[in-house]
């Protein structure tokens, strides 16, 4: 099993690759933590670089477990949203998944 580096956790970060006429974008926003899992939001656009048009092609929630070194989940850090933005996605999570 490869090692895994702990890294800071963003509230949000984006990334962008740009092939021929178009610059494909990737958003994430860390919507909630809770006890051993972390939910991600993510939204995919591509941008024609000729006309300046954005669109929108995807979006998805990501799950993410996490694992100690016995491979069992283990508890996550509670994340304090530091933005608007995140704050709401972060209300939107608790709706999502009250019913269970």
């Amino acid at each position: 099993m490869n090692d895994l580096v702990p890294r800071p956790v963003r509230e949000s970060a984006s990334a962008a690759r740009c092939i021929s006429d178009s610059c494909w974008c990737c958003n994430r926003l860390l919507n909630r933590a809770f006890r051993t899992s972390m939910e991600v939001g993510v939204r995919v656009c591509v941008e024609d670089l000729r006309t300046g048009e954005v669109r929108h092609t995807s979006s998805a929630f990501l799950t993410f477990v996490a694992l100690g070194e016995d491979g069992k989940p283990a508890e996550v850090p509670q994340v304090v949203p530091e933005t608007s933005k995140g704050a709401s996605s972060r209300r939107a999570s608790a709706v999502k998944y009250a019913w269970t």
